[in-house]
């Protein structure tokens, strides 16, 4: 029997789901540019409560209304091009070392959330102050892709972290068809792989398929993604009190929230992996950069609050799975 565990990584990644449909360009305007704007302290308040902000700081944006595209500038906060590439490598190795997904990738969703843009509409730049190191994030063929650019050669070692290669895991069902006098070869184990992933992504969309009736019968509207980056992305908007359950009766805010689920295999182990984020508002519905939603976990009750959501849909993940 497989085995699957559930874990809640509340806060930690973002990703941008927005209402419009996947391949639709968002028209910006002068106004969203003054949205944009107007999320760039909650972005560095994230930054800071992740331990991200001793090394990243918040910079400038530019909006190209002529291209509909939204760039977002951050600094290595040191003084020299040496010290700010040891700095950021020694944080990208730490964050890895705890999260299935990479910094540059965490970064990008999260900013393309708070500013509530499409993705392939927005590109990163991060940068020292002299100008010598720059890497530039943007979203090409559903994916994050990262570029890293160097002027010159850094003095200083850096630490890279270890990373140990296990057996891959072949299934019970596949081992059957290999002779024992032989090993498996490289078409048992890419088959043993391509049943993985198979598996995996049957996961996913179970419990996409119950995540949508759920929040549906919540009188939700859910918006699916898809699978991207090997992880479930999708988005609710125009809930009441879903997170926020405490107070507010008719006047409770409207709720936006957004879903990150992964799937992944350790030690013949199954791990269900999930990230929420949210934001809350007045309006409804909610409209992208317009409806001007502020993010839940902005104070200590929303952190709470969030906190505890996380339990409840980690719950429903379990129930949906044992059926």
């Amino acid at each position: 029997m497989k085995r699957i565990t559930i874990f809640s990584l509340l806060f930690l990644l973002s990703v941008s789901l927005l209402a419009q449909k996947p391949n639709e360009v968002a028209k910006l305007t002068a106004e969203d540019d003054k949205f944009f704007e107007a999320q760039m302290p909650y972005l560095q308040q994230w930054m800071d409560e992740h331990n991200f902000g001793t090394v990243l700081k918040t910079d400038r944006l530019v909006t190209n209304l002529d291209d509909n595209s939204l760039r977002v500038y951050l600094k290595l906060n040191y003084q020299t091009s040496d010290s700010a590439v040891v700095a950021y490598g020694q944080l990208k190795s730490k964050f890895e070392t705890m999260n299935t997904q990479s910094l540059e990738k965490t970064v990008f969703y999260k900013i393309a959330q708070l500013m509530e843009i499409p993705a392939r509409q927005l590109s990163i730049e991060i940068g020292d102050k002299e100008e010598c190191r720059k890497i530039k994030l943007s979203f090409i063929a559903d994916s994050v892709q990262v570029g890293d650019e160097r002027c010159k050669a850094v003095s200083q070692d850096i630490q890279i972290r270890n990373i140990s290669l296990k057996k891959p895991f072949v299934p019970t069902s596949n081992v059957k068809k290999v002779a024992r006098n032989r090993k498996p070869n490289e078409a048992d184990l890419q088959k043993a792989k391509e049943e993985e992933i198979t598996f995996q992504r049957s996961l996913l969309k179970k419990i996409a398929e119950e995540s949508e009736k759920y929040f549906k019968s919540r009188e939700g509207k859910f918006t699916y993604m898809g699978i991207r980056d090997g992880a479930l992305q999708f988005e609710v908007s125009d809930i009441k009190k879903e997170i926020m359950r405490d107070g507010g009766g008719m006047f409770a805010m409207y709720e936006m929230m957004t879903f990150n689920v992964s799937c992944i295999q350790e030690q013949g182990e199954y791990k269900i992996k999930f990230t929420i984020d949210a934001k809350k508002g007045a309006s409804f519905p909610w409209k992208p950069r317009v409806s001007a939603f502020t993010p839940i976990d902005a104070d200590t009750n929303g952190k709470y609050q969030m906190e505890m959501y996380a339990y409840i849909y980690g719950a429903y993940i379990e129930k949906w799975l044992s059926k």
